[in-house]
């Protein structure tokens, strides 16, 4: 696996990861969000530091990459 397809499995994990927390703490299921919360902060933590990215700069690129799959998701 080349370097640019681990980094976009990466980040789809993480945005994996925020969706079902996302989903968690919408569905009031506080166990689940606090499950899923680590998680996503595990991922972030551990991929930001094999990329050697800082963490605020991988959550934006998580953020920008989830924002740009729920606008496609809207549009089909």
């Amino acid at each position: 696996m080349e370097w640019k397809e681990a980094f976009e499995a990466a980040v789809e994990k993480t945005v994996g990861a925020y969706e079902k927390m996302e989903k968690a703490i919408f569905s009031d299921d506080k166990e689940d969000f606090k499950r899923c919360h680590a998680d996503y902060c595990r991922y972030i933590d551990l991929f930001s530091k094999a990329t050697g990215i800082p963490e605020s700069q991988f959550i934006e690129i998580v953020n920008d990459a989830a924002l740009k799959k729920k606008d496609q998701s809207k549009s089909e």
